[in-house]
């Protein structure tokens, strides 16, 4: 009977670790998606070469505000929190 508890406990935390990467996934598709939707073009550059090289600068991603990092954070969670849920409450019956 032990092992049986901390099978569904694995099992509950195993499904809610694949539901939170899902989620994580969505999160970037749904990014992604947003930011094309709602894209404003800037101003044309004109270079020799027929382009403009764009940076990301990795530092400012870290420089965001709180929010910018809670909001994926409350989706991990929740993404996590409902796998776990889901498959805790499918093993128990």
């Amino acid at each position: 009977m032990q092992s049986d508890t901390k099978i569904i406990y694995v099992k509950s935390f195993r499904a809610g670790l694949v539901v939170s990467i899902l989620s994580v996934f969505f999160l970037t598709v749904g990014y992604g998606i947003f930011a094309v939707l709602f894209h404003k073009p800037g101003p044309v550059v004109h270079v020799i070469t027929g382009g403009a090289e764009v940076g990301w600068d990795l530092r400012s991603l870290f420089e965001a505000s709180p929010t910018f990092w809670i909001v994926p954070l409350i989706i991990f969670s929740a993404g996590f929190i409902l796998g776990f849920y889901w498959e805790f409450r499918k093993a128990l019956h």
